[in-house]
């Protein structure tokens, strides 16, 4: 029954991880796959509780996040062991490195508190207004390490700090097995507190306490160091079924216990002066973090996706993940540095040098899982209601102003999908002399053409000036060029 249980697990964490796999190729390909591409995200419930703290406001995804906090209370902590693609891939690196890692650590008990005091502090400062979750959920920085490392266009500084972290952390399973699961992730926290409360529950049925062999098997075999024996364990213990296969007498039972364990058992083993201050750091990294947003606009050249009218709020429910950066089909979000500070660090913001956000797509409102970016259809009066920006024309860097100018490029022109920039046409060559601010949506989609045929600074460059303001939408976008009008050979 036990080795049933070990490869029942094992199969469910293979269907689980290589769902995530696709649901990450299908972040890319909106029109492919039964399953939305941020559904691990959508269950997850730290993300969707931290950021309706944050942002004040309602995420429906936390509706999703009820299954997986149903099933805690009935199974236990089942997700760190069964489905957790993360969960998985340590594993398997710990198989890799077996024999390298120790069991524990020394003051292993202390180290098994980390992971609430980090919970506590970023629950306290989510409330203070200050979402913080991208630095700790796991399903977040697995995603964005692997999403922005493989983006070759993404900004190198941003990409390089993300897939650094993730590669961190799957490093510090050759100090210990699991060394994140059991010391420092706040999901796995979360759900150890609910799973405090659960009906199954391991119970030992015929241990000898390894008389034999002098000491515990089902200790030598958990990845998580949570032996029956121990106290504290109840929390710990993910369900692996590890103690199973590796008791000879299969003594540890999963078992419903009802009613409910004594309310000694469902005390967190934690330190009262380590908890207070974990509130405190919370707290004051909540109001520096809001302070930060607020007390300054973004930069002039920050462009957020569309449809976003308050950085604030955006900034609170922005939980970093890179889902919106991966699904977007032009290039054009790329996640941030330091460009707004270092609370708009990962954040995703328009870059024209890469490309123009496109007419006919949602892929970022589809697959952002907070609604940091506003669902919208993918049809012109539902994408372009309100400005993201607007572009700044400047003629001494346009080359049809050149003063051997024979040919106009128009490039611009061509590609407005709103008919905001006017052209000249009774000079010869045809020019174009401003960008109507009402009808400009902030698109980009010029200035790239632009780069491709100035060199250096381009003539128009795209600014978040109006972005949230209502937009004049034009019924037939397509240009009418001047007859005498031409292309620029490049």
């Amino acid at each position: 029954m036990s080795k049933r249980n070990i490869w029942l697990r094992r199969i469910c964490q293979t269907i689980f991880f290589f769902l995530w796999v696709f649901l990450f190729w299908q972040t890319a390909h909106q029109d492919v796959g039964p399953f939305p591409p941020d559904l691990f995200l959508v269950t997850n419930p730290l993300v969707a509780t931290l950021a309706m703290a944050a942002a004040r406001v309602w995420v429906s995804a936390a509706l999703y996040s009820l299954v997986l906090i149903g099933l805690t209370l009935i199974f236990g902590r089942f997700f760190c062991g069964w489905v957790c693609p993360l969960g998985t891939l340590f594993d398997v690196v710990g198989r890799l490195w077996r024999g390298r890692a120790a069991v524990t650590l020394k003051n292993d008990r202390a180290w098994r508190r980390v992971k609430f005091y980090f919970l506590a502090a970023l629950c306290v400062g989510a409330v203070a207004g200050g979402q913080l979750v991208y630095w700790g959920d796991p399903l977040v920085f697995s995603f964005r390490g692997i999403a922005m490392g493989f983006i070759p266009s993404a900004e190198s500084e941003s990409a390089f700090l993300a897939f650094a972290m993730l590669l961190i952390i799957i490093g510090l399973c050759g100090v210990t097995h699991r060394f994140w699961c059991r010391y420092l992730c706040p999901l796995g926290a979360f759900y150890a507190v609910v799973a405090r409360f659960s009906i199954f529950r391991r119970r030992l049925k015929g241990c000898d306490s390894c008389k034999a062999q002098g000491y515990r098997e089902c200790q030598q075999g958990c990845a998580m160091g949570a032996s029956p024996k121990r106290q504290g364990s109840p929390d710990e213990c993910i369900r692996c079924m590890s103690c199973q296969g590796a008791c000879r007498l299969e003594a540890p039972k999963f078992i419903p216990s009802l009613p409910l364990p004594t309310t000694r058992e469902h005390l967190m083993d934690l330190d009262r002066r380590s908890f207070v201050f974990s509130l405190g750091a919370g707290a004051i990294t909540g109001v520096v973090a809001v302070q930060a947003r607020s007390g300054s606009d973004a930069p002039w050249r920050i462009v957020r996706p569309p449809m976003i009218a308050d950085e604030v709020a955006f900034m609170a429910l922005c939980v970093r993940c890179g889902q919106c950066v991966r699904s977007c089909p032009s290039g054009t979000l790329q996640p941030l540095f330091l460009e707004a500070g270092f609370a708009g660090i990962w954040t995703p913001a328009i870059t024209p040098r890469v490309g123009g956000c496109v007419d006919n797509c949602n892929a970022c409102a589809t697959t952002c899982p907070t609604g940091a970016i506003p669902k919208f259809g993918p049809t012109r009066p539902e994408k372009w209601a309100v400005k993201m920006g607007h572009v700044m024309f400047d003629p001494q860097h346009c080359i049809s102003y050149a003063h051997d100018a024979v040919k106009p490029c128009l490039k611009c022109v061509e590609v407005c999908p709103n008919k905001a920039i006017v052209v000249d046409e009774a000079s010869k060559p045809a020019r174009p002399t401003r960008v109507i601010y009402d009808r400009c949506i902030g698109c980009g989609t010029c200035e790239t053409e632009c780069r491709k045929v100035v060199v250096g600074q381009p003539a128009l460059v795209l600014t978040n000036t109006g972005a949230g303001e209502p937009a004049a939408l034009v019924v037939d976008p397509k240009p009418k060029l001047p007859e005498h009008a031409g292309n620029q050979e490049k």
